[in-house]
């Protein structure tokens, strides 16, 4: 007895489905390693190392203490020059006088100091 067309179809759409997911999955087994490693060395590039058990061990320059002090102190003068960029202008608030003759300029105070009270 002949199966139905209608039966066939989709009996082979899920077989060649499954077929093209065994054959992406030996495929990616395959690079795995491959990936692994390029991994590993881009990581060590940056003095990142991956342990066997899971950790990271993160690597640090030596440098003297002299090269040291260069960075620090280029940073710090770097930082201090940009915070004077943005502070608004030292113009002090307080009033002066031109002349002991002359008023503030505002008209509030008198010009004469031999005012009445």
């Amino acid at each position: 007895m002949a199966a139905p067309l209608s039966q066939i179809v989709p009996a082979v759409f899920v077989f060649f489905l499954i077929g093209i997911f065994l054959v992406l999955g030996f495929v990616v087994n395959g690079k795995l390693p491959q990936w692994g490693e390029s991994a590993k060395k881009q990581l060590s590039k940056n003095h990142i190392d991956l342990l066997p058990d899971g950790r990271v061990k993160l690597g640090v320059e030596n440098i003297s203490h002299e090269e040291y002090m260069d960075k620090m102190q280029k940073a710090f003068v770097g930082a201090v020059n940009n915070s004077h960029a943005n502070l608004p202008s030292k113009r002090s608030t307080i009033p002066r006088w031109k002349n002991q003759n002359e008023d503030m300029g505002d008209g509030n105070v008198p010009t004469d100091r031999t005012s009445t009270f």
